[in-house]
């Protein structure tokens, strides 16, 4: 399987941390767990934005994820808010405030509550990447490829409400990365056919009806608009019939007359 990198994240993100984070920020536990479905995603946005930005970004999230790495920045619990606030600048600049606003307005909390769940999450989700860099042994460049292949479960873990923020870091929109080819209404038929408890004759019985319709309507457009070749010789018979009875008709009388079978 994969490595998912917006998976193993969250499984960094506890129920412990939320309950320690509600009581910290003085937040509602709801409110917490609503803001880390836009923290851990934008987190990865801005990491994603600064690796692909060309060489020095690419070395720079290295850099930062080895460090975090390296000083056990493992969970969001043990990880330094100074720390976390200077990789927050590093990566987003002049939108840091901009994204705070869309966080807090989103899941109902505190803009210094937004700030504060995002300073705890990027050391700890840098420690991750400096993990996984380790283990696989990437460069800088390895590890900015590794976070493109990602690139769409980042967006796709981005809530609808908060599209605009992949959009504002120049990865494109939430609405961009989802296939525009889905179709309801097949997929509510596949949802039927394919549910488990026995409805796999289902298709097949389909197949089958729409065969004999489409072959009772081919017969029919045949039968109305293609005279058969019984009503033709039908026909024509009884034109010969007429042909002949006449003709009889007319030498019997001249035979009678004295006429040497002569036909009119």
């Amino acid at each position: 399987m994969s490595f998912n990198l917006i998976e193993t994240v969250k499984n960094y993100f506890t129920g412990e941390f939320t309950k320690q984070a509600s009581s910290k920020l003085e937040e509602s536990s709801s409110g917490i767990m609503k803001a880390l479905k836009a923290v851990i995603p934008t987190c990865l946005a801005g990491i994603l934005m600064k690796a692909t930005s060309g060489d020095d970004g690419a070395n720079t999230i290295l850099e930062m994820a080895k460090n975090a790495s390296s000083s056990n920045a493992g969970s969001p619990e043990s990880t330094s808010p100074e720390k976390g606030s200077s990789m927050f600048s590093e990566l987003f600049g002049a939108n840091t405030g901009m994204i705070n606003s869309a966080i807090s307005n989103f899941a109902g909390i505190k803009d210094s509550s937004a700030n504060s769940l995002m300073s705890m999450g990027l050391p700890a989700i840098m420690g991750i990447l400096g993990r996984h860099a380790e283990q696989n042994n990437l460069s800088a460049s390895g590890l900015a490829g590794f976070l493109s292949s990602q690139k769409d479960h980042i967006l796709h873990a981005m809530p609808a409400g908060l599209s605009s923020i992949t959009g504002l870091l120049g990865l494109g929109s939430l609405v961009g990365a989802t296939p525009v080819t889905a179709n309801p209404i097949k997929e509510h038929a596949e949802a039927i056919i394919n549910k488990p408890g026995g409805n796999n004759w289902l298709w097949p019985l389909i197949i089958i009806v729409a065969a004999v319709l489409l072959l009772w309507y081919l017969s029919r457009s045949c039968n109305d608009t293609r005279p058969t070749t019984a009503a033709i010789s039908s026909d024509t018979s009884a034109v010969m019939i007429s042909a002949n009875a006449s003709t009889m008709l007319t030498v019997t009388d001249n035979y009678k007359g004295g006429n040497d079978f002569m036909i009119a």
